[in-house]
This record gives C-alpha cells, structure tokens and sequence, in this order.
C-alpha cells in the first residue's frame, strides 16, 4: 500500500495533532496545580507534557520521512478539551491516556501492520506502553487527591521538592524547618493507599 494513501497516514496525522493539543493540555493542568497547592502533581503534568511533546515529534517526522511538506487531512477524528480542577483534571488525564494506551494506539498499530508499514505500528506499539504508565500514574494521583493528598491514615515519609528535608508522619509540615516552603512543596513517599 502507497503510504500517502494509507489509514496510517492518516492515524500518524491524527495522533502528531492530537498528542500536540494533551501537550498543551497538560501544560495547562501543571499550571492548576499549582495554583491549587499541588506543587507534586505541577511537576508531573509538566514532565509528562513534555513526554506528549516528543510522541509529537515522533509522529511529525514519521509523516515527515516519507512526505515531507505534504499536508495531510484528518477526518472523523475528535479532541477533547477540559479545563477543571486539578482533581478533575487528573480524571480527564488519566481516562484520556486510558483511551490512547488501551483503545486508540492499539488500534492504529494493528492497522499500520495490516497495511505493511512494521516500524510505524512498533512505535505506536511503544507509545502505547508509555500511555498504560501514564494512565496509571494520573489515575493514582486523583486517587490520592479525593483521599486527601496531605493526610495519611498512618505514618508517611514526605519529602520537600526543594530542598530534600524528609519528614515523618501523617502530614508534611506546613511549612519545611529547612527551607520555608510550604506543604505543596512536599511529595508523599510511602505505600500505596496509606
């Protein structure tokens, strides 16, 4: 099959637009966050912001090398766009990675094998298993906001993003003894649903 004729191409168009558009997404969330006191969570947006980005990219030049300059139309594809709370915004997130890792590129490998083209269906194939860590990632998150992000039942460790004091208990300090930044500056390290 011609790849300018290809599903793929079309699949590669749509996934180049719509991981550009979580990008910005993304970048708009880690500024909710921290907004709303969640200085963790701002840094995982924008690391995984970051991480859509580059699956742009990937996808942008996979069109890239075999039609450069080409412009290629996308139909009956659509892009969400919310804007909530940082907890309603980790929901939207992760059920959006859920979609990406377990439905849409999935989907899109299977088509590009079907079609002949192997190294545009191992990257979706890699993308997805980016997308699976993702959704699991956001999902625990908002998990961990609706419990109370800074309380615990029991004893936690949390370390301040700053400067690295660690503390001890069901709470991180109000404020960090070390470097006066306040609790949003404080990830939780301990077990998973303490």
């Amino acid at each position: 099959m011609e790849f300018k004729n290809s599903q793929t191409v079309k699949n590669l168009m749509s996934s180049f637009v719509g991981e550009s558009g979580v990008y910005q997404r993304y970048s708009y969330y880690a500024k909710r966050a921290n907004k709303d006191g969640f200085k963790y969570i701002e840094d995982i947006f924008n690391e995984t912001a970051l991480n859509e980005l580059y699956h742009a990219k990937r996808f942008m030049f996979l069109i890239n090398k075999e039609l450069p300059g080409e412009k290629i139309m996308v139909d009956q594809a659509d892009y969400p766009v919310f804007y909530g709370t940082t907890l309603e915004n980790l929901k939207s997130a992760a059920l959006g990675e859920y979609e990406e890792a377990y439905e849409i590129y999935p989907t899109f490998a299977n088509t590009a094998r079907e079609e002949g083209f192997k190294e545009v269906a191992t990257y979706f194939d890699l993308i997805s298993d980016v997308e699976k860590f993702h959704h699991k990632r956001y999902d625990t998150l908002a998990q961990e906001v609706e419990r109370g992000y800074f309380h615990r039942e029991g004893d936690c460790d949390w370390i301040c993003l700053k400067c690295g004091h660690h503390h001890k208990g069901p709470n991180p300090p109000k404020v960090c003894p070390i470097c006066d930044h306040a609790e949003a500056y404080f990830k939780p390290i301990c077990p998973s649903g303490n």
